[in-house]
């Protein structure tokens, strides 16, 4: 879906340029946070009539039955409509026509709300309103970071920011809160299958490239066939904010992400001596380090000096806002088939952390790399290569 649209504000700050979905935009109610929820209000938001949310949709839900379990409701057209909601009904009012509408992560409903199910992290978002001057609101601004980050009928859109000549800081703010948002990383992974052509990819991911993969499994599954991760187990999304967790790390193995956290402090530190820092980081957690060449620091040096650090490391500054965004998928489970590969010398994400795993990942194989550090594809390629290429046949035949 290619997004475009014109400027506007939300609260001081921009919120939305080009950004809205082609059918349209309009004012509405925000995003809620946690698991599925529902609001109900009058007069495009003005009069909040009531709300619930729940930690996770049941099964087969719909968004009708959805709305009935806190809401008293009568329906039209063979129960698939509604007519009212707490006694407010569809008809006229001062002789203007009025009804309810619903909205569904921001996109107006096409269909009844029997008809509608409900997916995980949908926001529901009924409105008794006039719709004689309006006719329709196809998408609602005021739901950003929707659709975005659930998109409709379970799946996700992929976002393509356009900017008008003169327009880049505008743009600049909205790249920044759709990152902020765990909007692009994701969108830009199902954005990249929808432009190569691929209905669904096998997706292998290492250290923190392996927390994304996890997520992917969780957001978009529908896109994957199977997932490799290296050196990163999956346990569930934790209770507690990522670096209150970190903290309590004892032997301080996360302790360079917290120091990650105050803006501009670790770029100002690093940058002026990248090329020592960047040899120590991967010396210092490497059990075979022939891979370690001056051409190999060379080429992410370089990489580093030409973009800068700023970006990199605003990933690890919202941990705690993707945590906070990702409430809803506590309780989840990977049901893809999974390829978990650990390296026995890795000192930060050490194979004892994948022990029990099953639990989240029921569909799991586990293999062991020896005599390797936390860099496995770079000091066991070839092993490494040998075991995911094995599994994956072997996962091919079995289909």
């Amino acid at each position: 879906m290619r997004a475009r649209g014109t400027l506007r504000r939300l609260a001081p700050a921009v919120a939305c340029v080009a950004v809205v979905t082609a059918l349209g935009c309009g004012l509405g109610a925000g995003d809620s946070p946690g698991g599925a929820s529902v609001l109900v209000t009058r007069d495009f938001g003005a009069v909040k009539v009531g709300s619930n949310t729940v930690k996770q949709a049941p099964g087969s839900e719909t968004v009708l039955r959805f709305l009935q379990r806190r809401f008293a409701v009568t329906t039209r057209y063979g129960g698939g409509f509604v007519q009212s909601i707490d006694g407010v009904a569809g008809g006229r009012r001062d002789g203007r026509p009025v009804d309810w509408f619903y909205y569904v992560n921001g996109i107006e409903a096409g269909q009844g709300a029997g008809a509608t199910k409900l997916d995980e992290g949908d926001r529901i978002w009924w409105d008794h309103h006039d719709w004689g001057a309006t006719m329709r609101i196809p998408a609602v601004v005021g739901s950003f970071p929707e659709p975005f980050l659930h998109g409709r009928d379970g799946r996700r859109f992929p976002l393509r920011i356009e900017c008008a000549e003169g327009a880049r800081p505008a743009c600049d703010e909205v790249s920044r809160r759709t990152r902020n948002a765990f909007v692009e990383s994701q969108t830009r992974l199902t954005g990249l299958l929808d432009a190569l052509g691929y209905e669904k990819t096998v997706i292998v991911g290492h250290d923190w490239g392996g927390v994304i993969l996890w997520q992917w499994t969780l957001l978009a599954p529908e896109r994957l066939e199977r997932v490799i991760s290296l050196n990163t187990p999956f346990t569930g999304r934790g209770s507690r904010r990522p670096t209150e967790l970190f903290r309590s790390v004892p032997d301080g193995r996360f302790d360079y992400i917290l120091y990650f956290q105050e803006p501009g402090k670790a770029e100002s530190e690093i940058e002026p001596n990248l090329d020592t820092w960047f040899e120590t980081v991967l010396r210092r957690i490497a059990v075979d380090q022939s891979f370690i060449t001056p051409e190999v620091l060379k080429t992410f040096c370089d990489a580093f000096r030409k973009s800068g650090l700023t970006g990199p490391i605003n990933y690890y500054r919202n941990f705690d806002r993707n945590w906070e965004l990702t409430a809803y998928l506590a309780g989840r489970k990977v049901n893809l088939p999974a390829l978990m590969v650990c390296a026995d010398g890795d000192p930060i994400l050490s194979p004892d952390q994948a022990k029990g795993m099953e639990r989240f990942v029921p569909n799991l194989r586990t293999e062991l790399i020896g005599d390797c550090g936390h860099w496995t594809q770079q000091e066991r390629p070839a092993e490494l290569n040998r075991i995911m290429i094995d599994w994956l046949r072997r996962r091919h035949r079995s289909a």
